[in-house]
């Protein structure tokens, strides 16, 4: 073997030692997403890019070690991925469908997905305009509306706004009151201030994600890392 053909063998090794130690160490890491659960802001079928080298910040997607039976993790790893919400000794608080952080609203900026009730008419004029697809229809609410999920930016362009479902405050979901034992639903949670070292994570597609509001406070020693890239094939 020439001495130039063994270097690039040489520098490839090298690469891919370099790799496999930080995937390993999970100082940077490559994963597979799969669900709905962050859309818009991960879509389903992207791949991630985690590292444990950046400390998260409120509004970062963290991945962390949680094991579901429901087919939320990411494919192959058990680990999952939400938006990060509070912090310890934040006080957080969903009123009527919008999150609050110590009192300030942090959804006024964001593109959310929720789920709207949408006039069956109106639904095919979506359909036909391109601004939905068939996947959005979650249920039919009654012969005159359906239950959609769509994004927030779709739903203001469109006037419908006001028309995000939300659960009745006094309406108590049972999984959330067997984690926290209080009458709280997705809509209407809170207040609860978060303790030290523990974190509360959301999803982006609010009626459609297993996050803090199911699963509970996130450990920080369960952390792997902060999302810093998404690519979508």
């Amino acid at each position: 073997m020439n001495k130039g053909l063994r270097n690039v063998f040489i520098g490839l090794a090298i690469i891919l030692g370099v790799v496999s130690l930080l995937h390993t160490t999970r100082m940077i890491g490559a994963y597979n997403f799969p669900t709905y659960a962050n859309e818009p802001g991960i879509m389903a079928g992207s791949k991630i890019i985690v590292s444990s080298l950046i400390t998260p910040e409120r509004g970062d997607f963290i991945c962390f070690d949680h094991e579901y039976n429901n087919g939320f993790e990411i494919h192959g790893s058990g680990l999952s991925v939400f938006r990060l919400i509070a912090l310890p000794h934040d006080i957080v608080e969903i009123r009527s469908g919008v999150v609050f952080v110590n009192n300030q609203n942090i959804d006024e900026n964001m593109e959310l997905n929720h789920v709207y009730v949408i006039k069956h008419d109106k639904y095919k004029q979506l359909l036909k305009k391109g601004e939905l697809d068939k996947d959005g229809l979650m249920a039919y609410l009654n012969e005159d509306s359906s239950l959609v999920c769509m994004s927030t930016e779709i739903a203001k362009r469109n006037g419908l706004s006001d028309r995000m479902y939300i659960d009745p405050e006094n309406k108590a979901e049972k999984e959330i009151k067997e984690v926290y034992q209080q009458n709280w639903n997705r809509n209407n949670f809170g207040p609860l201030e978060i303790p030290e070292g523990k974190y509360f994570v959301l999803g982006d597609n609010r009626d459609n994600a297993l996050d803090s509001r199911y699963i509970g406070l996130i450990d920080e020693a369960r952390i792997i890392g902060t999302v810093i890239n998404v690519m979508y094939f």
